[in-house]
């Protein structure tokens, strides 16, 4: 009999076998930003029909147009989260018959099939429309890209990519757009800017202005217009807003380069990310380690050698690159018109880190640091100017990594195709082996450098570096180039030649600028339909992309989640099922998550939908991984779905809520704020307040300062018997990390400013982020009489060499606050961390929202951050639900937070609020308001209005509520009545907070 329920117990006699660099040379980690990790369905899924926003009617009649086809049509689709239809693809054959009954021209077809499907795609809105944006051919196709334009004003990257072929018919179609109704659609005033240009510029070069570039050394090289930016279309969560769209950069130097996107009514900063594209990932210009800027002219077109090494390895590398791009793709340099390839070498960013150990691409033209101009950087940083004049993908998430990879890609493809330097079998697809300090990624195994080689790998994080989720493209590239047995599935080589054609077809023609991963696998099957593959090459295409996790998976379970209760030795494991049937496997592990489904103890394995695993010991954390097994698909290869992950503790509950958000610099909306965590006694465990503040709390001056080195911390034990808390838990010491966060469990000298750590243990992030208080600022505290202060006072940041300060305020009574007076920092986690959640269940709480200072569960008028949970009348009930909270028999919400006395209790607390010696429960049965003055008794001193205070007439014995019985006493006693007077109201005044404390 389980007594926790009637579900199926989890067998525990199943057993599996258990068996960076980055950017920049001589950086100390890879810095793993996270953000959201949401389950996606990726590849050819049906949304569950329940779910889905496109009607299936009409979306099953488009599937069974196809006309053409010499044999059965295999149409193709993939949904949006919100179940409208993000990609089409009529399959190898034929074509969806376009909506007009003449023939017309690519562009008119393209616009008519979008209107009259629009209902699929999510583009419902009455002011939505589509315009020409480019259009280009692929073979014989013509590939139309449409602009979304809502009320006359464009979406940013919000685009639909359509494909025509000769005869009028659409052979595929990617959707990028924002979906739906909008907030434009009610609120036409929502189209029109109160934000200035000027002032939207001003926001902007407070950007550059935290590279230590003042604004005159600041210009704007793209004047601001008017978009609609969507969070969704970047992969990102949130209302889309009006915004000013521009590009800043700094002068003189190729140092800064930003496209900033600011709310044309808020005026916050809503995206932005460098034009820079780095790597460490015939005009050429030699800097010999200097700032120069491009530095001197040493060899241009036609010339011969200079005898200065990197000029001329810049020279020839950037001909085998154009070569390649010319001779396998028929292009003419980097905008495909001819454009001239201008590179700099030996460049120093600045004389305090030269020589310079990188290379980037600027936007206009490419720089070297010393040592860095080999064949597959410089290939590289050319391809960085290719995605820009082509798919223009954005520097940053998944579409960042993809343009990063990319650009891994052709710098191999030169690299094994020009016959220079070392392309032996120990350095094949090895990224940048030429350089000082060796390789810095490795794309046939990129674990190899802390990077992921599969979409759900535990080492791919959303948000994180461009750098490091490239690792998925990379590998797939190496499959589909070399062939290999990956993660359960074998790929057949295609050969660097058609490869190379189709990654092309997918960069110039079928991507968009927020293409994800789900993207890129969805226009790698039309590519390879495109350029023409084989069914045998398609599979191979299909088979990589599978194995590397980026599409064609079939459903997952969702709503997965482990949980254990107080004082439960059991973990009971939930879950929904996919919309198909198959096998579901739990699978178990301590430490880490399984990487497989053979990789931990399978503690459960059928078609339920919840298990029991246990009983285990308190405190005994496992982290379980759920696969839906479909069998053998297509390719007589076992089909598993993407794996869904939670992870618990016995004997401890988890928070309804998270409590914490992911933090990046160009979200930066912490300066000058104040977030209170107040705890409330519920599944929320708490309420939060967040306001605007100018000066800290509590004077910085007086803080104890340390003196932290690096990735350092400090044991502080509370004296007195004090103590914090933390999600309920008591702790009588605190480890004071220097990288932004307190510990409890223990020290923490990480600088890997992620989720996943941030979740590893009770902690409170005030800003965890890699700070170096060792080169600048500094770390103090104060223990106070009421709590524990922490200090960060203009810490620098590791990435950015900003400063940022910030104060962590843990009261004895359970509250925290944080107050934030300036953050430079780039990345971080902000909240709290109870140790249980993590990374793959995370939903981000919104710090900076002051819906919490409204929250008010017992409805008296007075927040829940006020009130908090202490139990001022013993009643059982904590305040923030008790209407009564110091059970005087008045409301709280006729008592109200007021101090009437100024004893610094408010009223709704205070057993006597006006501190006349007179109870408010006596007073408020008393007559009321006898004088007639609407001032109730209990916050009324002079209760008759004789002109007498109460405390007066209770000293002498005579009746408060009545203006005719006054105090009758002989003036020469006078003197000594007033002692005695003195005396009586110190003594009840005594008395009643004593009671009160009780």
């Amino acid at each position: 009999m389980n007594p926790y329920g009637n579900r199926h117990d989890c067998s525990r006699g199943l057993t599996g076998s258990s068996s960076r660099k980055i950017g920049r040379a001589g950086y100390k980690g890879t810095k793993r930003v996270l953000k959201v990790f949401a389950a996606l369905m990726l590849g050819l899924v049906l949304a569950y029909p329940g779910f889905a926003q496109a009607n299936p009617e009409e979306l099953n009649a488009l599937l069974g147009s196809v006309s053409g086809a010499k044999t059965v049509a295999t149409p193709r689709h993939t949904l949006s989260a919100d179940g409208y239809v993000r990609s089409l693809s009529s399959g190898p054959e034929g074509a969806f018959v376009s909506p007009l009954k003449q023939k017309a021209d690519a562009e008119s077809v393209a616009v008519a099939f979008v209107s009259k499907h629009a209902g699929l795609f999510g583009a419902i809105g009455a002011d939505t429309q589509f315009t020409l944006h480019s259009k280009g051919m692929s073979s014989a196709d013509t590939v139309v890209h449409l602009q979304q334009v809502i009320g006359g004003v464009p979406v940013y990257n919000g685009r639909m990519v359509v494909q025509v072929d000769p005869n009028g018919g659409v052979r595929s179609v990617l959707s990028d757009i924002l979906r739906g109704s909008t907030p434009f659609d009610t609120d036409k005033g929502l189209l029109k800017p109160t934000l200035t240009t000027d002032a939207a510029k001003a926001v902007a070069f407070k950007l550059g202005q935290k590279k230590e570039l003042k604004p005159d050394e600041l210009e704007v090289q793209s004047e601001p217009v008017l978009v609609i930016f969507a969070p969704v279309v970047v992969g990102r969560t949130g209302k889309p807003v009006l915004a000013w769209q521009m590009e800043i950069a700094s002068k003189t130097e190729a140092v800064f380069k930003e496209r900033v996107i600011v709310d044309a009514h808020s005026g916050r900063i809503v995206y932005h990310f460098s034009l820079i594209h780095e790597a460490k990932n015939r005009q050429v210009y030699d800097s010999n380690n200097t700032t120069a800027d491009p530095g001197t002219l040493r060899r241009s077109e036609g010339q011969g050698a200079s005898g200065i090494t990197e000029v001329d390895n810049a020279y020839e590398f950037l001909g085998d690159t154009y070569d390649f791009y010319s001779t396998e793709h028929g292009r003419d340099s980097i905008n495909g018109l001819g454009m001239a390839l201008i590179a700099t070498v030996r460049y120093c960013e600045s004389a305090e880190f030269c020589p310079y150990s990188n290379a980037f691409w600027n936007g206009e033209t490419m720089h070297f640091g010393d040592g860095f101009a080999t064949d597959d950087v410089t290939a590289h940083e050319l391809t960085h100017g290719v995605t820009q004049y082509e798919s223009n993908l954005d520097y940053f998430d998944e579409s960042g990594a993809i343009n990063e990879s990319f650009s891994d890609i052709w710098g191999e493809f030169i690299d094994l195709t020009n016959g220079a330097g070392n392309d032996s079998a120990s350095v094949r697809w090895l990224m940048g082996e030429d350089i000082s300090g060796g390789p810095i990624r490795d794309m046939a195994n990129p674990t190899v450098y802390g990077d992921p080689d599969r979409y759900y790998s535990p080492l791919f994080h959303a948000g994180a570096d461009v750098h490091i989720n490239s690792g998925v493209g990379n590998k797939l590239c190496y499959l589909l180039t070399d062939g290999d047995d990956f993660n359960g599935r074998t790929v057949i080589p295609l050969g660097i030649s058609k490869t190379a054609d189709l990654f092309y077809e997918a960069q110039a023609n079928l991507l968009t600028s927020s293409s994800d991963y789900a993207d890129l696998y969805t226009q790698l099957t039309q590519a390879a339909i495109n350029i023409g593959l084989t069914l045998s090459e398609r599979n191979s295409v299909e088979r990589a992309c599978r194995a590397v996790e980026i599409g064609g998976l079939p459903e997952g379970v969702s709503d997965f989640k482990a949980n254990s209760s107080s004082g439960n030795p059991n973990i009971t494991i939930t879950w929904t099922n996919p919309s198909s049937p198959a096998t579901i496997k739990v699978v178990r592990k301590s430490g880490s998550y399984s990487s497989s489904p053979s990789d931990g103890t399978v503690i459960y394995s059928g078609t339920g939908t919840s298990c029991v695993d246990g009983p285990y010991a308190q405190g005994t954390t496992y982290y379980y991984t759920a696969y839906a097994y479909y069998g053998l698909d297509e390719f007589s290869e076992e089909s598993y779905s993407p794996p869904s992950r939670s992870r618990a503790t016995t004997g401890i509950q988890k928070p309804d809520t998270y409590f914490a958000e992911f933090f990046e610099y160009g979200d930066n909306d912490l300066d000058n704020t104040m977030i209170t965590f107040t705890p409330i006694g519920t599944g929320d465990f708490y309420a939060t307040c967040s306001q605007s503040a100018s000066v800290f709390p509590v004077d910085a001056s007086t803080m104890t300062w340390t003196s932290m080195a690096d990735d350092d911390y400090r044991l502080v034990a509370l004296t007195g018997g004090k103590t914090v808390s933390l999600y309920g838990q008591a702790y009588s010491s605190v480890y004071i990390g220097s990288n932004g966060n307190l510990t409890f469990l223990g020290p923490d000298i990480g600088y890997i400013d992620n989720l996943d750590n941030h979740f590893s243990q009770p902690r409170v992030s005030g800003l965890f982020n890699d700070f170096m208080p060792d080169l600048y600022g500094n770390v103090g505290y104060r223990q106070m009489a009421d709590r524990l202060v922490v200090t960060y006072l203009w810490v620098p940041d590791f990435w950015m060499g900003g400063y940022t300060t910030f104060q962590i305020e843990m009261f004895f009574d359970g509250k925290i606050r944080f107050t934030y007076l300036g953050v430079d920092a780039i990345f971080g986690v902000v909240g709290l961390s109870s140790g249980d959640w993590d990374a793959y269940t995370f939903e981000e709480t919104d710090m900076t929202d002051s819906a919490g200072c409204s929250v008010d569960h017992d409805s008296d008028g007075i927040p829940d951050y006020i009130e908090g949970n202490g139990d001022s009348d013993n009643d059982s009930i904590g305040n923030f639900e008790d209407s009564d909270s110091d059970g005087d028999g008045i409301n709280d919400s006729v008592e109200s937070a007021t101090d009437t006395d100024h004893d610094g209790t408010p009223n709704y607390l205070d057993l006597d609020s006006d501190g006349d010696g007179l109870s408010d429960e006596d007073e408020s049965l008393a007559p009321a308001d006898v004088d007639g003055d609407s001032i109730p008794n209990y916050i009324d001193t002079d209760s008759d209005g004789d002109g007498i205070d109460d405390f007066v007439e209770v000293a002498f014995n005579t009746d408060p509520y009545n203006a005719n019985d006054v105090p009758d006493v002989p003036l020469p006693y006078a003197g000594l009545a007033l002692a005695l007077l003195v005396t009586g109201v110190l003594t009840i005044r005594v008395h009643v907070r004593r009671r009160r404390e009780v």
